[in-house]
This record gives C-alpha cells, sequence and structure tokens, in this order.
C-alpha cells in the first residue's frame, strides 16, 4: 500500500493554523497543506506562525495578497 498524501487548501485565517496544530504526527505526516495568503502580512510572521502549528512541508499561495496589494497603488 502506498502513501496517499493529501493537499488541503486552506485560507491562512486563525481557525485554519488552529486546526493544523491540533493534527496528530501521523495526520500531519500525510499532508500537505496549500496556504492561501488572503491578506497582506510580513513574510517573517507568515512562517514563524507556519512554524508554530506544522513544521512539515507546505505549498504557499500569494496570489491573492499580492493583487490586493497591486491594486492599492
Amino acid at each position: 500500500m502506498t502513501n496517499k498524501i493529501y493537499v488541503p487548501i486552506l485560507k491562512w485565517k486563525k481557525g485554519e493554523q488552529e486546526a493544523l496544530k491540533m493534527l496528530n504526527p501521523d495526520q500531519k505526516s500525510r499532508i500537505i497543506p496549500l496556504i492561501e495568503i488572503t491578506d497582506y502580512e510580513e513574510p517573517i510572521n507568515i512562517f514563524e506562525c507556519l512554524n508554530d502549528c506544522f513544521q512539515n512541508p507546505a505549498y504557499i499561495d500569494t496570489t491573492i495578497a499580492a493583487q490586493e496589494m497591486i491594486g492599492n497603488f
């Protein structure tokens, strides 16, 4: 049997952050979350928060936040 990897798409809000934190190690090893950054936030803050709740690989999508920033100029 092969280990299947699930890629949940999460908006980077407090609820999703807490959900990642609450997963047990086996569950964490079976996912690679795709995290959508929906509002501009300093990158260091995002990485520190991510490291606090999930230390495994993750994908980070900044498209929405980048479009918001471009629209403000």
